[in-house]
């Protein structure tokens, strides 16, 4: 039965991505490359040119404006090199960026916040990664917050975006670690996750706000977001702090988009040159643990959702019920919702509608020849005075969490997100009086 379902379900997913096919061609974010005078990064040829320009389909138009549409003017730097400036799309991967950085004295995302306690109210950043925010979101963090749509794409900024199925995985475990949903907390097994799904996809299809500014930011809209769209989010607490809005939203907004999917090829190298930071700081699971399933993990034969007593092998003293192997349990009514909540994500990424694919996004990222030439053209931007580019700071990552309350970062360690040496960081350096 069980084996039947499964092709029912590839034969109607190849059927909804049949007329996608010929929009499978990768969309590189390269913008207007060709038309910025930048002696570092050089002219381009016409094979840098974005493809969206020459295909009438749709989907690749689509493609199109996921951080393509080019950079906008600013005036030069007065000393050194532009700061990258992050935009952090939650549960990508970008913890370990911020961490990984502040190791390295570079303030990014959460960690440039000046705050005495950071939370959903801190408004104080350092300036050079300060950006406009959309108007509807101000009940997230700052640094969960989509940028102004009207005010195109934010200079020299980097974003990373991750296959929505593994995305919301992850999110998931993230949920049941955290305190204020210690009442109603969801248990690790795939109809619990099932339930879960739910939820949020409801929240994201029936939010009139959200849908209108996804309308906005197709490519020859007419909707002008802060005119035309309502400013009204839902009750309580919505989007878990923005971290279940899709990707599609920021994007939009972010000049370089990296692939968690090219980690390795793409994010490590991009890293290493605007924040110092080495690869072997930058492997995931380092310093956060922001992804638990999937990948390599899903495919090692272990005892799964599927098997023995439902759960996962321990890893790192955790045991994980949920993971890839959930998606063939669920109902195909909990598909379409996924495909429906984040329609914009797949299309626009070229990501797979088949769960468990394990595939990368196909358009819609940055080249990587086009990732090299944007980090060659971008310096350090150093959290301490006297700091040399690239030198280690101890007490980086302690300065970015102890703001941080306790009871959530309490819940970060105890469920295993973040390493156990980080915590012996943070109680060591308060003990010294560093910070």
């Amino acid at each position: 039965m069980a084996t039947m379902r499964r092709a029912l379900i590839a034969a109607v997913l190849a059927l909804c991505l049949a007329s996608d096919a010929g929009a499978s061609r990768v969309v590189d974010g390269s913008g207007s490359d060709a038309t910025r005078a930048d002696p570092s990064v050089g002219s381009l040829g016409d094979d840098d040119r974005h493809p969206a320009s020459e295909s009438s389909s749709e989907a690749a138009a689509l493609g199109a404006y996921v951080g393509t549409q080019g950079f906008v003017d600013k005036p030069p730097e007065p000393k050194g090199l532009p700061r990258a400036v992050f935009i952090h799309i939650p549960k990508t991967g970008g913890t370990t960026i911020e961490l990984s950085a502040a190791r390295r004295g570079v303030r990014l995302g959460m960690c440039a916040a000046r705050c005495e306690s950071v939370n959903n109210r801190c408004e104080t950043f350092d300036p050079e990664q300060l950006y406009e925010t959309q108007p509807g979101y101000g009940k997230c963090s700052r640094v969960h917050r989509p940028p102004r749509f009207s005010n195109g794409v934010v200079p020299d900024s980097f974003c990373v975006v991750r296959n929505p199925f593994d995305r919301l995985i992850s999110e998931f475990h993230y949920n049941r670690a955290m305190p204020w949903n210690a009442k109603n907390k969801f248990e690790d097994t795939c109809e619990d996750f099932q339930t879960w799904l739910t939820q949020v996809t409801d929240v994201v299809i029936n939010s009139k706000m959200v849908q209108c500014h996804l309308r906005a930011i197709e490519p020859g809209s007419t909707i002008d977001p802060d005119r035309d769209c309502p400013v009204a989010a839902p009750k309580g607490t919505p989007w878990e702090d923005c971290h279940t809005l899709p990707q599609s939203l920021y994007v939009a907004g972010c000049e370089t988009v990296l692939a968690n999917e090219r980690w390795e090829e793409d994010v490590m190298p991009f890293m290493h040159k605007v924040a110092g930071v080495e690869p072997s700081e930058m492997e995931k699971a380092t310093l956060y643990k922001y992804k638990f399933n999937g990948g390599e993990h899903a495919r090692d034969g272990g005892r799964g959702a599927l098997g023995g007593d439902g759960r996962r092998e321990k890893q790192d003293g955790v045991f994980h019920g949920v993971d890839d192997r959930c998606w063939v349990q669920l109902k195909w009514e909990t598909i379409q919702r996924v495909h429906e909540a984040y329609e914009a994500d797949f299309r626009q990424f070229g990501y797979s509608a088949m769960p468990q694919s394990f595939a990368g996004p196909s358009r819609g990222y940055t080249k990587a020849h086009h990732v090299r030439k944007r980090a060659a053209r971008l310096g350090y931007s150093l959290g301490g005075e006297g700091r040399k580019a690239g030198e280690i700071d101890r007490d980086g990552i302690s300065r970015c969490l102890k703001p941080l309350k306790h009871t959530f970062l309490n819940a970060l360690f105890q469920n295993g997100f973040i390493a156990p040496e980080v915590l012996m960081e943070i109680t060591a350096a308060e003990f010294a009086g560093r910070i």
